[in-house]
């Protein structure tokens, strides 16, 4: 047992085990400091491995990276599993991809209309995060209102930096595509976020018809 855990061991070597698999290797300090933080790190640890048990899987390092894949991410079990699938399809296997992906996925579903109308004006609804929303814009050439909404939050010009798409080409790209306006708007920051990996000519309308499918049913 360690510090009270029952499926915890501490090996001499510093290697700590959860039940019968080596999870960890901790070198806390000996000081009453030391083993208080060594004790948070240990119900930490626990809590992991039972979340993971919890989830009918077995507890081992990779299970463990996967864990912390969520640190920070609210989106509910479907979205992860959405992020997933995305990631293993693109080949995108870093550690913060999946939390990226699920977060960004997320936002679009659980946010209102980013734009309203006022007269013959456009703007964009306020977003404390980003200092120049709420101000009027004119919709881009070319555009209707609806189709701004499924590009992005907020109109830009020309080609964009990371992809070299307008909003035209990716309006164009995901119009056949049956899927309300946030899936599009996820896909095409998702498209913009991962430029060297996700192409949107070739991607797009796959990348919007899986969220679709798997949240929209």
């Amino acid at each position: 047992m360690f510090h009270g855990i029952e499926e915890l061991r501490k090996d001499g070597r510093g290697f700590v085990y959860w039940r019968d698999t080596c999870v960890e290797h901790y070198s806390f300090p000996d000081s009453d400091d030391g083993q208080e933080r060594e004790r948070a790190a240990a119900l930490e640890l626990a809590e992991r491995c039972r979340a993971i048990e919890a989830r009918g899987e077995v507890v081992s390092d990779e299970a463990l990276s996967r864990e912390g894949m969520w640190d920070g991410v609210k989106a509910d079990q479907p979205v992860r599993d959405v992020a997933l699938a995305l990631c293993a399809a693109h080949g995108l296997n870093g550690l913060c991809d999946p939390g990226y992906l699920a977060n960004t996925i997320e936002r679009e579903r659980t946010s209102r209309d980013p734009y309203f109308t006022m007269g013959d004006r456009v703007y964009c609804e306020p977003d404390p995060a980003d200092p120049r929303s709420g101000d009027w814009w004119a919709i881009p050439e070319g555009l209707t209102l609806e189709e701004l909404r499924t590009v992005s939050r907020r109109p830009w010009t020309g080609p964009c930096a990371t992809s070299g798409a307008t909003m035209r080409d990716f309006a164009d790209a995901l119009a056949a595509v049956e899927a309300p306006a946030w899936v599009k708007r996820a896909t095409v920051s998702l498209c913009r976020s991962y430029a060297s990996t996700i192409d949107w000519r070739r991607d797009a309308r796959d990348l919007a018809a899986r969220i679709a499918s798997a949240l929209c049913a």
